[in-house]
């Protein structure tokens, strides 16, 4: 069984990602508010049911929940990614937020940004 803090601190680190206060992620996964405290917080499991309503309200996977390391890093960069690209509203604001997010991955990961094709 996966340490209930990790999984607790995983869920916290997504949601305030993605701006969501815990209400707001209560609402997205239809429990109460102090159902997402108390996984915050380490003082309970999520069922896996919830796990994966959780999840999907963060634009992530079950095992970017339950782990740490790397792998989480990097899903953890994907999610905002996907969140941000998720709430563009027309053409434009997606071909603009897909450049910036382009430039923070190669920050984020040290890899150069190609110029364009000639």
């Amino acid at each position: 069984m996966r340490d209930v803090s990790l999984i607790g601190m995983n869920v916290k680190k997504f949601r305030m990602l993605h701006d969501l206060t815990q209400n707001d992620l209560a609402v997205k996964c239809h429990v109460a508010v102090g159902t997402i405290r108390n996984i915050e917080c380490g003082v309970r499991y999520p069922s896996l049911d919830l796990l994966m309503d959780i999840a999907e309200a963060l634009y992530t996977t079950v095992d970017s929940l339950i782990q740490d390391g790397e792998k989480n890093e990097i899903a953890l960069c994907v999610s905002g990614i996907v969140g941000r690209i998720a709430r563009c509203d027309n053409s434009s604001e997606l071909a603009q937020t897909l450049l910036e997010t382009t430039e923070i991955i190669c920050k984020r990961f040290g890899v150069e940004k190609r110029g364009d094709a000639e």
